[in-house]
């Protein structure tokens, strides 16, 4: 199992690409706790979800997350769940500046952005 630099860190999602392709600020907390066995897993806002990562020094691919199906209130919160998760699929490459981490789609374009958690 590869897991690029990613394995044994941990952060927690800052914004994400809405429904128009423009960044959006996330509104509730959602994380992603990278193992060294491979697994990503955390909260999707509310879910708590997980999947498998492989992941080289840019690259990186998610299986599809597997996640608790609890209702949460608030329409915004299952939305941007919703959408993390549906995000996470589809990330093909990935960048570290400093405490910022960058997800990338197959067209280069930014769909996830967190903040390392300490």
């Amino acid at each position: 199992m590869v897991t690029g630099g990613l394995s044994g860190t941990s952060w927690t999602l800052v914004a994400y690409q809405g429904d128009d392709g423009e960044m959006v600020r996330a509104d509730t907390h959602a994380t992603l706790h990278f193992s060294e066995d491979g697994k990503v897993s955390g909260t999707a806002g509310c879910n708590s979800y997980s999947a498998e990562y492989r992941a080289g020094e840019t690259e990186i691919t998610f299986s599809s997350p597997e996640s608790t199906l609890m209702y949460c209130p608030g329409e915004d919160v299952m939305g941007q769940e919703g959408r993390f998760l549906y995000l996470l699929k589809d990330v093909r490459s990935y960048r570290i500046d400093g405490d910022i981490l960058v997800m990338h789609g197959a067209g280069g374009g930014e769909l996830l952005v967190a903040g390392k958690l300490r």
